[in-house]
């Protein structure tokens, strides 16, 4: 992080430690095998409805009308499938997903699985929450001799690793499809694209180091801005081919093929300042580049799609068979449209507002409006403005004890957790059969926990730290 003017620190560049619990916290066993179990099953449902291009287009027309940013991503969309003819200069498309769920109380006074949200696009601190795990193991080993209470340790978790195989294969895929078409003999690189001034870059950088050694593939990092300064795309080809300069690569200057577009920004607004950074967008999108994500898979985060999900009919349309989509439905909330003809809706939560969640069309955390907020919210909206928003039955977490540590200061009491399940997933979207799908596998997890009383916000926002499971059976009846 850059320091503030007037800081007594010389260095421009401080370091601060991300945000951590002193040891694991309880979760139901369970409803983590669950959770990763399935995320293969999610990872389907979001290819399958990436393979239909009218879906996606009906789903998000009204939302698209009331919310800029939903309108100019689907643009790219439709631009890119319009340039080859309704195809995709690169069919191929990677899923680096993950699906958060919370634990709550069921009508049996167990445990029920909650799922949150699906995450398309920047799906972040793998890597990081898979070091947690370790971290733990260590403050156990001290505690050993003097507490016989030290929870057991953490589940093994493969997020890092998990992460790094599917970017690995992705990009052996594109050398073994493309390089050889390609007009000008380069090499091929991952390209890690980046907010200006990244904070998160610890995270990312682990897993850059797992692919360059476990893998030998080497990887770049980039912002939007500096790939509309530094790429072209063939003209026969479709490679994306970026000339860094010396100044850049703090070497000769070097040039290469981008194998892989692997988004770590570009899912809010604040990442395209500039008519330049969308043109990024678009050249990637309409290249041979594999994308991580795809606009398409990008688009299907929406929380508009997770709310047409809740609706059985619309899972069982792109589910692959009843079974998984009977388990798909059981872990979601209740989720209702705001477009014309709500009013009942409205209505419901104005009377209730502490019962439900106010949801953008937005990632990054922070952004979701609760309470008093929600119904002042609701009042203030026209009908066009609440089309940009879901409303969702608000979960209720279960707590548990634990000791947080940021910038270096401890708080002990309750906190909430919320698990991720990694799902990474590599296909073609121009078909939907089984043949067309390369990888699809559960990639590990992680958790996040925060204190019980914050509503919103995640581990970047500055309101989560990272913490890891240990597992319990039936701890909460």
């Amino acid at each position: 992080r850059r320091e503030p003017a007037g800081s007594e620190r010389t260095a421009a560049v401080a370091l601060t430690h991300a945000p951590f619990t002193l040891r694991p916290s309880r979760f139901d066993r369970r409803a983590f095998e669950t959770a990763v179990g399935t995320a293969p099953v999610f990872s389907s449902l979001i290819h399958a409805m990436a393979c239909d291009h009218d879906f996606i287009n009906d789903a998000l027309r009204g939302t698209a009308a009331s919310d800029e940013f939903t309108a100019r991503l689907l643009q790219v969309y439709n631009d890119a499938r319009s340039k080859t003819n309704g195809g995709l200069a690169q069919p191929l498309a990677l899923g680096l997903h993950r699906f958060d769920y919370f634990m709550t109380r069921g009508t049996d006074n167990g445990v029920v699985l909650q799922q949150v949200e699906l995450n398309t696009i920047a799906s972040s601190f793998g890597c990081l929450g898979t070091a947690v795990a370790d971290l733990h193991a260590f403050v156990a080993s001290l505690e050993h001799d003097v507490r016989d209470d030290a929870p057991s340790l953490p589940p093994a978790n493969a997020a890092a690793s998990g992460l790094a195989k599917a970017l690995a294969i992705a990009h052996r895929e594109f050398e073994r499809r493309h390089l050889p078409a390609a007009e000008e003999r380069v090499d091929a690189r991952i390209v890690l694209i980046e907010q200006p001034g990244e904070r998160n870059r610890f995270d990312q950088d682990i897993l850059r180091a797992i692919l360059l050694q476990s893998h030998g593939i080497r990887s770049v990092r980039l912002t939007l801005q500096e790939i509309a300064d530094y790429a072209e795309i063939e003209t026969k080809s479709l490679n994306v081919i970026l000339t860094l300069p010396a100044a850049h690569s703090k070497a000769s200057p070097t040039k290469f093929a981008a194998s892989v577009a692997y988004f770590r920004a570009g899912y809010t607004p604040n990442d395209y300042p500039s008519e330049a950074c969308w043109k990024a967008r678009e050249i990637l999108e309409q290249s041979t580049a594999i994308k991580a994500p795809c606009a398409a898979y990008q688009l299907l985060g929406a929380k508009k799609i997770q709310q047409l999900l809740y609706d059985e009919s619309v899972l069982r349309r792109f589910a692959r068979n009843g079974r998984e989509s009977d388990a798909m439905h059981a872990l979601f909330a209740a989720q209702w449209s705001l477009s014309e003809g709500s009013e009942d809706v409205v209505r419901m939560a104005l009377e209730h507002p502490e019962q439900f969640v106010l949801k953008p069309q937005r990632e990054g955390g922070g952004n979701n409006i609760y309470g008093a907020d929600l119904s002042a919210a609701l009042q203030r909206m026209s009908v066009a403005e609440r089309s940009a928003y879901v409303l969702m039955a608000r979960i209720n977490p279960l707590p548990v004890q634990n000791t947080l540590i940021r910038d270096g200061v401890a708080h002990t009491g309750e906190l909430v957790g919320e698990l991720g399940a990694f799902g990474i997933f590599l296909g073609e979207v121009s078909a939907s059969s089984d043949d067309t799908v390369l990888l699809n596998e559960s990639a590990g997890y992680l958790l996040r926990s925060k204190v019980a009383s914050v509503e919103d916000g995640g581990v970047a926002a500055g309101v989560a730290v990272l913490d890891a499971p240990f597992l319990v059976d039936d701890a909460w009846r």
